[in-house]
């Protein structure tokens, strides 16, 4: 699992996008619930899903450093580097 740094913590502006992936569905409604109270830009930075969202993975990311369990082709254990930062 990998986890935001610091600095998205304390200055949630400077994050491009946060992935939940395989989130269970229990999650799922308490970030439904606890989005009233946050932003709208900061709830629009951040995407929620039971899955792996294969054709946003694939937007986003170099299939060949995405890890094989978030929907790539990369069998070692790296960071993925967005395509458009």
């Amino acid at each position: 699992s990998m986890s935001c740094a610091p600095a998205c913590i304390d200055y949630p502006e400077i994050v491009f996008k946060v992935f939940i992936i395989n989130a269970p569905y229990v999650f799922s409604g308490i970030f439904n619930a606890i989005s009233v109270f946050m932003s709208a830009d900061s709830v629009a930075k951040i995407s929620v899903s039971s899955g792996v969202p294969k054709d946003t993975m694939e937007e986003l990311f170099e299939l060949d450093m995405l890890p094989k369990d978030f929907g790539g082709k990369n069998t070692d254990v790296v960071v993925p580097i967005p395509l458009h930062a």
